[in-house]
């Protein structure tokens, strides 16, 4: 496990220049906790003021994918202008799951039509306390909730990029509609100038 973690920082470090000025740091405030404590996971990725990170899409993708022995608490996004770029913080409250070795791997973030980067996973090691032993473990929530909390002018961003998917879906919808009607109406059309047609013959 150790091996393909390794490799995969390696592909990323080796790999980023290829994906754009684009460059990221990680910071943990643990790599060894208890069963019943909470870690706190920073990124801080950098990149030119002509890039926008789809976070709609990132979350979207979070939601889907499984977080394997780790539980996402809450995440917190904070996005400011820096000297000819941009800086955007991603803050993640994780729980572990399980004991033993657990890793975080956040997904893949996009920057529109532009790039895409893939986060480093992380690891830490998740040790059992006297109580845990004997607790069983709890039932997992049909719909668990996950806190995020966005600064405004993210938050604005994201809005607006659902609001433009939504009013994607209202055309796409509208369109349908009217095509069946334009379909409907040519059909008679086309039965009228038939009868026509067979009328004028006779």
């Amino acid at each position: 496990m150790c091996i393909r973690l390794n490799a995969l920082l390696l592909f990323c470090l080796l790999f980023a220049p290829l994906f754009g000025q684009v460059s990221i740091s990680v910071h943990q405030d643990k790599s060894a906790l208890l069963i019943d404590q909470t870690m706190e996971l920073e990124y801080t990725i950098s990149f030119p003021r002509s890039y926008e990170p789809d976070l709609f899409a990132f979350f979207y993708q979070q939601s889907l994918m499984p977080q394997g022995k780790f539980r996402i608490v809450s995440t917190q996004v904070k996005q400011q202008n820096k000297k000819g770029e941009k800086e955007l913080q991603l803050t993640f409250e994780l729980a572990p799951k399980a004991t033993g070795q657990c890793i975080f791997a956040p997904g893949l973030l996009t920057f529109g039509s532009h790039r895409a980067f893939l986060l480093p996973a992380v690891e830490a090691d998740c040790i059992e306390t006297t109580s845990s032993a004997h607790m069983l473990p709890p039932l997992l929530p049909f719909r668990p909730e996950t806190k995020i909390q966005l600064d405004p002018y993210t938050r604005a961003l994201v809005d607006s990029t659902k609001r433009q998917v939504e009013e994607e879906n209202r055309i796409v919808t509208r369109y349908e509609r009217y095509k069946g009607a334009w379909n409907l109406l040519n059909a008679l059309l086309l039965s009228l100038a038939g009868g026509a047609l067979l009328l004028w013959c006779a």
